[in-house]
């Protein structure tokens, strides 16, 4: 029953907006990231959602006969926004999520994060679709996933190509796998080295972190989990499509 809500989001894709990342001091790194920089980046809204939320009653009907649960409003109307900052030396990615359940039972790094609570992000060569996008995940718990895939999408742990160095902070306002304790959210930090997004192809020899550069492509997503339905919700920054990795999907990530 829920096919019919489901297409309803698969709409004609819009042209993406640019993600618009700020500099930070050449100083600044994971450990010395302040609120006040955070607060001061670009934040956009993971504004899209599959499945989508309910508009009217009909839908909120349709949702409870394919559940078999009354439509969970607390899930569905959270929100999750993802910025970007930049120095000489790479990229920040900024995950802010609300969330009144924040699970992240799984610990170990390239297991399969995203099916509780995960921000992620995708990163792609805007010149070239024929250099596969790397995606890179991490859950409340700090576990780490990182694969790089392409027309043939690889899933599955034991086959994962690793490509980024990378390093992530978590922080959680509330408790983690403690489904009896409310929260209000989570924020997720993930720093790439330009060098790193240059050796994985993501950007070209020539790139240089200046002011008006265009650093590639990128899809900025989340995953929460719901341990009370087990009900899973995707969030994606517009435009986007369920075909995660269609590259029509993909901002322009661009410095300022």
């Amino acid at each position: 029953m829920l096919t019919a809500v489901t297409l309803r989001a698969a709409e004609p894709l819009a042209q993406p907006e640019p993600v618009v990342a700020g500099r930070v001091p050449e100083a600044c790194d994971l450990r010395t990231l302040t609120p006040a920089m955070r607060a001061a980046a670009h934040w956009r809204e993971l504004s899209v959602s599959f499945p989508p939320r309910a508009r009217n009653q009909a839908e909120r009907e349709t949702y409870q006969q394919a559940l078999g649960y009354p439509y969970p409003d607390d899930q569905m109307n959270r929100k999750s926004f993802a910025a970007a900052l930049y120095n000489g030396h790479g990229l920040f990615l900024l995950f802010r999520l609300e969330d009144s359940d924040v699970q992240g039972n799984k610990t170990q790094d390239n297991d399969w994060l995203w099916v509780e609570d995960v921000a992620e992000v995708l990163l792609a060569n805007g010149e070239n679709p024929a250099i596969p996008d790397v995606e890179v995940q991490v859950n409340p718990a700090g576990a780490t996933f990182s694969n790089r895939q392409g027309a043939a999408a690889v899933t599955v742990p034991e086959k994962i190509t690793n490509t980024l160095k990378f390093q992530t902070a978590v922080r959680v306002q509330g408790t983690l796998n403690q489904a009896a304790t409310g929260d209000t959210g989570w924020e997720a930090d993930v720093f790439i080295p330009w060098q790193s997004l240059i050796e994985a192809g993501i950007l070209d020899t020539a790139f240089k972190p200046v002011s008006g550069a265009q650093a590639g492509k990128l899809k900025l997503c989340s995953w929460d989990l719901s341990s009370f339905f087990l009900a899973r919700v995707n969030r994606c920054l517009p435009p986007a499509n369920l075909a995660i990795h269609d590259r029509r999907n993909f901002n322009p990530l661009v410095l300022e």
